[in-house]
């Protein structure tokens, strides 16, 4: 039986509605298989309530239009818990459709939809206004310099409402504003940033002519933070091991990316009391005492900026401030009737700067005491009141409060060109609900709760989720075989997936979008299946983030004196109207999101000047979540395109390449679509025949185990809490797809990159792979024709227009390496160093480890394999290695065993694959002959030994070697083989990637073609 508790709108008490003698039928859903960009509320259900007397009452008699009892409100959200066979199957949010004399139409949706739509069509700004009317300026804080910098520190909290260390930090970004080094200092065009020697610049140094003003500073917020700020707005319980990790929460979005400024507004003032009374006694008349203004929050006193601190108030920007003070003075105990005087004075930094006039005052009263004071003040001075009295026959006491008065200090005005930053008002002008689902697609973000705790909601990336499913159910005998129906994914598939962010109008990604005709970091899941058609496409109301080095003038050339400075760049060059050719302009771009990797070092002696001090670091954000990036970095662009400044130091990091391939396709949505989408996926619909308690104990990442295979449950429909009849259920097989394998026309997987530009593959079993084209433009890269390779980037002397080739100037990598990351072995992992000696070639080292196993039952030989089967391993062109085995070999079995018995020794040998003259190709072959045995430790009479043998399909091609252990004969023997292996690759003939053939690029140029008669014209031939 179940039963439908609603609780009263705006209260607690519990209410429990009369439910239809028809069943009601619930319905769920995880994820639609068709659009896999979208957002799911698990649960749902629709139904009529009956019109009884019970459900009339708590309807508030909706129907009846002249009746006005009650208070139900059909726009207000009613919770609701229901239950069946006295267990709470869901909590969920109760909507009234329709009401008529015949009952309620009524919709239930899980809680989880309500964080959607508690957000739907809401600004940032409305999202910041409390359910009592106000703003909720807790963000808010002042536009000082010693924000910016002690937000660098993100152990630092510069927000007034304390809200957590780290919220808000200030990036270092070129908007395109103007400086004080520009004519026009509030509006105009602005000079990009540059640093040169003895020169003053417009990012600030030492001489401080060219520096910028805290105005020209843009504040960047924590996304964690904002999302946990959504949910508890929609009065939501979460919890996410994804969202509380620390690397997400070094991700923040900057703000007020659409105006040349922040929007600032006037500080709200304050108004402060005293928490008890203070006196000074006759003895220390004329001597100043601070008074305590604690006092903050409680009527009539107030402090919403946070400018009171333990009754100092900390100046928040330079200007003109306007203070009166009221004091309820009073002798407790009068002995003289004399009258005396009190007086205030102002401390700015412990030092007096101000008296005020003194208020006689008669002792037999309780008198009132005002002042006012008009003082010049800079920012981030404390200031502090005190007050002395006259009389030196009585104590004399300041009051709190009384009948006569209260005690307390107000800023009544203040005159500045700075404001307080209204953080609410420097959103994106988009929807909160937009952002939120923008944010939950790029990391594919799964919304779910268990029944078995449903005030919880869990978020988590798809591919976390999905793996963190590991319980086995039987549901075997819950199916109604004869129902079944077996389908592949194909109806559910589109032909095209493309995953990009919005277009931004500064210069950088301008530039970008023209040339290749795409956004930056796009990248496109092509169906390669034959029966699928149409096209799907993620949000786009980000825009990537383009870092921009410093240059040492106007016009961005030549080199940088301070290559671990990039940037953020939000300008365009402005159009040379006015003759200013090399000024910016301020642009609105869409919202950007970056990862802060804190303060970095500037570099080369090189300081920042901020505020008139000297800094030799400055915050990095940037898209990747380490300062260098390597191959296990992560990035914010949706895929690959080539990377901006690989060259910088903070990107290539000095001795790697530069470039990885966990981007947020890779990381965050390519198992899923291997899992969903593969020729292996398959769909199963059959009808299940669930209980109360299945359904209670369900998990959509459970693993059924059904007819020999295990499922995972998609939807399941039609499900009545009286289990009438049987439950619609949609499943998708498990079959434990690869997470980094685009399974298309490409089985490999992407392991490394070389300096000399090109990329490494391997297979599923780890092994060193040979690239293909399918695989290598599949993840975005460069297939070269004529050197048959895959490249991130184009190859020694290359001038390739390809989208993803450097432009013109940036370096390009050592000429002559082929291999330039030595290729290691399955599950191994190669050290790499690069060096050269006198003025020969640069030569690359390295050493990796191998693990190898072989059985032998005789005196014949058998190659030694790695725990994955392989037993032949690459030996580069231009390579020698030299190879320490460490054998262990024991006899198990045979008519001629001693079982038990073992031999134990080491051996080394050396392969070359070189060239004895520059002008022939590289040839295999064995430095020395056969392995040379150093120690042997073994029973007696026990053989075994090894050789190494080589294979090289042609002279000037990659070779391979393997190990062969010999036993003896009748003997069973097993073998475990440790080799360790030390490289040395002197670099070969420069590899170029091919150029791609362009006329008339200019659109104002005419071009001829074949102008001579007799003269024969080719075309890229």
């Amino acid at each position: 039986m179940g039963q439908l508790v609603a609780i009263v709108q705006g209260g607690t008490t519990q209410y429990e509605l009369d439910l239809p003698d028809t069943p009601i039928e619930l319905n769920f859903q995880f994820q639609d298989l068709g659009n896999p960009l979208a957002s799911k509320s698990p649960y749902t259900f629709n139904f009529n309530l009956p019109p009884s007397r019970n459900n009339v009452q708590f309807f508030s008699y909706y129907y009846d239009y002249n009746v006005t009892l009650g208070t139900f409100k059909a726009q207000t959200k009613t919770s609701v818990q229901l239950y069946s066979e006295g267990i709470l199957l869901m909590q969920g949010i109760l909507q009234l459709h329709k009401a008529d004399a015949q009952g309620f139409q009524v919709n239930v949706l899980q809680e989880l939809a309500e964080l959607f739509q508690g957000v739907r069509n809401l600004s940032f700004e409305e999202l910041f206004i409390t359910e009592a009317g106000t703003i909720d300026t807790d963000l808010d804080h002042a536009l000082t310099w010693t924000n910016i910098t002690n937000s660098w520190s993100t152990g630092n909290d510069i927000t007034t409402g304390s809200v957590g260390d780290g919220v808000i930090v200030y990036p270092l970004s070129d908007w395109g504003q103007s400086s004080v080094f520009n004519q026009n200092e509030d509006t105009g065009n602005g000079f990009v940033f540059a640093v040169t020697n003895g020169v003053p610049s417009g990012i600030g140094t030492s001489t401080g002519s060219g520096a910028l003003e805290a105005r020209n500073f843009k504040p960047a917020i924590r996304i964690q933070y904002l999302i946990d700020y959504i949910f508890k707005r929609v009065g939501i319980n979460y919890e996410s091991t994804f969202f509380d990790s620390e690397e997400f929460k070094k991700i923040y979005m900057f703000l007020a990316s659409e105006t040349e400024r922040v929007t600032s507004r006037a500080t709200y003032g304050f108004r402060v009391g005293i928490p008890s009374a203070q006196t000074i006694t006759a003895a220390n008349a004329g001597i100043y005492q601070q008074l305590n203004f604690t006092v903050e929050s409680t009527s009539p006193f107030y402090d919403p900026d946070g400018l009171m601190s333990g009754g100092t108030f900390t100046v928040p920007f330079d200007g003109s401030y306007l203070f009166t003070f009221r004091l309820i003075v009073a002798v407790q105990t009068v002995t003289s009737f004399a009258s005396y005087n009190t007086y205030c004075r102002i401390l700015v930094d412990g030092e007096a700067v101000y008296f005020t006039n003194y208020v006689p005052c008669d002792p037999s009263e309780t008198m009132v005491c005002d002042y006012q004071v008009f003082v010049n003040l800079t920012a981030s001075s404390q200031v502090k009141v005190e007050f002395s009295h006259t009389n030196t026959f009585d104590s004399v006491t300041v009051i709190p409060t009384n009948s006569t008065g209260t005690t307390f200090w107000h800023l009544l005005m203040y005159d500045a060109t700075e404001g307080f930053v209204d953080v609410s008002a420097n959103f994106p002008d988009i929807s909160v609900d937009e952002w939120l689902r923008a944010i939950f697609e790029k990391f594919n973000i799964v919304l779910v709760t268990k029944p078995t705790d449903p005030s919880i909601v869990y978020a988590e990336p798809w591919a976390n989720w999905w793996s963190a499913g590991t319980t086995r159910k039987d549901f075997t005998n819950k199916v109604d075989a004869d129902s079944i129906l077996i389908e592949p994914t194909t109806r559910f598939q589109v032909k095209e997936y493309t995953f990009e962010d919005g277009e931004g109008d500064d210069f950088l990604n301008k530039y970008y979008q023209h040339r290749h005709q795409k956004t930056f970091g796009r990248y496109v899941y092509d169906n390669d299946k034959d029966f699928v058609t149409g096209k799907e496409k993620s949000s786009d109301i980000f825009q990537p983030l383009r870092l921009r080095k410093v240059f040492q003038n106007m016009q961005g050339t030549g080199e940088s004196l301070v290559p671990n400075v990039l940037l953020p760049a939000f300008w365009d060059w402005h159009d040379g109207s006015d003759a200013s050719i090399y000024h910016k302009e301020t642009v609105s771009c869409k919202p950007v999101i970056a990862y802060y990797l804190g303060l970095q070092n500037i570099g080369n002696g090189h300081t920042f000047n901020f505020g008139g001090s000297n800094y030799a670091t400055y915050p990095y954000f940037t898209e990747y979540n380490t300062v260098g990036v390597t191959t296990s970095t992560k990035s914010l662009q949706w895929g690959y395109s080539y990377p901006d400044n690989l060259e910088a130091p903070f990107v290539g990091n000095g001795d790697t390449p530069g470039i990885t391939n966990k981007y947020l396709f890779n990381t965050y949505w390519l198992r899923m679509f291997n899992e969903l989408y593969s020729e292996e996926s398959r769909v199963m619909s059959c009808k299940l025949d669930v209980s109360t308690i299945d359904v209670y104990n369900l998990q959509f990442n459970d693993l059924l185990y059904i007819e020999g295979a295990y499922w995972r449950i998609v939807s399941l429909s039609n499900f009545t809490l009286e289990n009438s009849t049987l439950a619609n259920a949609q499943l998708i097989k498990v079959i434990d797809a690869p997470a980094v394998t685009i399974q298309q026309d490409c089985n490999l997987i992407v392991d490394s990159f070389n300096t000399d530009g090109t990329v490494n593959f391997i297979d599923s079993t780890g092994a060193t792979a040979t690239a293909t084209e399918q695989c290598c433009t599949a993840n975005g890269f460069i297939w070269s024709e004529s050197n048959t390779e895959c490249f991130y980037r184009p190859g020694s002397n290359s001038t390739g227009s390809h989208p993803n080739a450097p432009a013109p100037g940036i370096n390009q990598p050592t000429p002559g390496n082929t291999n330039g990351v030595l290729p290691g072995a399955p599950g191994t992992e190669t050290i790499t160093s690069i060096f050269s000696f006198k003025n020969s070639k640069p030569i690359i080292g390295g050493t990796y480890e191998l693990k190898l196993y072989a059985t032998t039952t005789g005196a014949s030989s058998v190659n030694a394999t790695t725990n994955d089967g392989i037993s032949a391993f690459e030996v580069p062109m231009d390579t020698i290695m030299y190879i320490t085995y460490d054998v262990t070999m024991i006899e198990i079995d045979g008519s001629a065993a001693s079982v038990g018995e073992a031999s134990n020794f080491t051996a080394r040998t050396s392969i070359a694959n070189t060239r004895d003259l520059a002008s022939n190709s590289p040839t295999v072959r064995r430095v020395g002959g056969s392995p040379t045995v150093i120690n042997t430790e073994k029973d007696s009479g026990v053989t075994a030994s090894i050789d190494t043998s080589t294979a090289q399909r042609i002279a000037g091609a990659d070779a391979s070697y393997s190990v062969a252990c010999t036993g003896q004969a009748n003997v069973t023997a097993q073998w475990l083989i440790t080799a360790k292996v030390q490289i040395l690759q002197i670099q070969g003939k420069a590899a170029q990637t091919e150029t791609e053939a362009y006329y008339n690029l200019t659109g104002n140029v005419k071009i001829h073609v074949n102008d001579s008669s007799n003269t024969a014209l080719d075309f890229n031939g």
